[in-house]
């Protein structure tokens, strides 16, 4: 029979949360670490463990706002049916309790991220990241040496910024919500709305066509963004550019996309091999938008 303690991990690892140290788990107690692939010193990564009256617990990882919950159903038969409804009340309860958490962090997160927006100028056209991709700084802000691109949701509200340095390296706020956020330009003006991953790639499509865009920011978050953008435009022409990640064993741009286009019933564009900013030529469009979110 496997030890619960092990299958516990192994859960854990199938999400990619694997402690980069050991763990000396504490029944019930909340257990911080860094998990393989964070920063050092970075301790984003979070589980609880509890032995009894069977094992099960919880774990999860703050920056990806991830949250999964565990039990050990090789003895779950062993136990009483009032032992049983214990454990669902306390899954239910940890879920309620780490909403509530999640609510304050993205809040106080938010409130950060309107703060720096405020205090930010302009884009400087000379900025590193902005003259290796041929860009113009366009629904974007600068605060010292970091562009800063807004994230907001289906309703304008700004929840958190993506910063980009001179390097190319690129931070969210820590804490903040990431989920179903984006960044947009032109969105108010008439003709297809592309939707894409990265902030280079979408304003490269603008500049391209002309045409509406939408930037989900990060792989993971493509597909609910696209469903966000045909809850929004339930009549408008969707268009999901991919990015082509072929120098990856799985090409995780064109998967995702190719997901998010046939959910929302969108056309696909798959990148020229030349350049991942290029679309294909059926995407070349007229219509020019308007409007910038500053």
């Amino acid at each position: 029979m496997t030890d619960p303690l092990s299958s516990f991990l192994a859960a854990m690892a199938a999400e990619a949360i694997i402690p980069a140290e050991q763990i000396n788990f504490i029944s019930g107690q909340i257990i911080r670490f860094r998990s393989k692939g964070d920063k050092i010193g970075k301790r984003d990564a979070w589980a609880i463990y509890r032995a009894l009256p069977v094992p099960h617990g919880w774990f999860g990882h703050w920056k990806f706002g991830t949250k999964y919950n565990w039990r050990d159903n090789e003895h779950i038969h062993l136990l009483s049916p009032e032992a049983l409804q214990s454990i669902e009340t306390q899954l239910q309860e940890m879920e309620t309790q780490y909403r509530a958490e999640a609510a304050a962090r993205h809040e106080a997160a938010a409130q950060t991220a309107r703060r720096l927006w405020s205090g930010a100028g302009k884009g400087n056209p000379a900025h590193a990241y902005l003259a290796r991709k041929g860009l113009t700084p366009f629904g974007i802000r600068q605060l010292g040496d970091q562009l800063l691109v807004p994230m907001i949701d289906a309703e304008g509200k700004l929840w958190n910024l993506q910063r980009i340095s001179s390097d190319g390296s690129k931070r969210f706020l820590g804490g903040g919500r990431t989920k179903t956020l984006f960044w947009q330009h032109g969105v108010q003006a008439s003709g297809p709305l592309l939707i894409g991953e990265g902030y280079a790639t979408m304003a490269a499509c603008h500049i391209a066509t002309g045409h509406a865009v939408v930037a989900a920011l990060s792989a993971k978050n493509l597909l609910a963004v696209a469903v966000g953008m045909r809850e929004l435009h339930q009549s408008r022409d969707l268009m999901v550019v991919a990015d082509d990640d072929s120098h990856l064993p799985c090409n995780v741009g064109i998967e995702v996309a190719r997901h998010a286009a046939a959910t929302v019933g969108a056309t696909l564009a798959v990148p020229h091999k030349s350049s991942v900013s290029n679309i294909s030529p059926d995407a070349v469009i007229t219509s020019h938008g308007g409007g910038t979110y500053d």
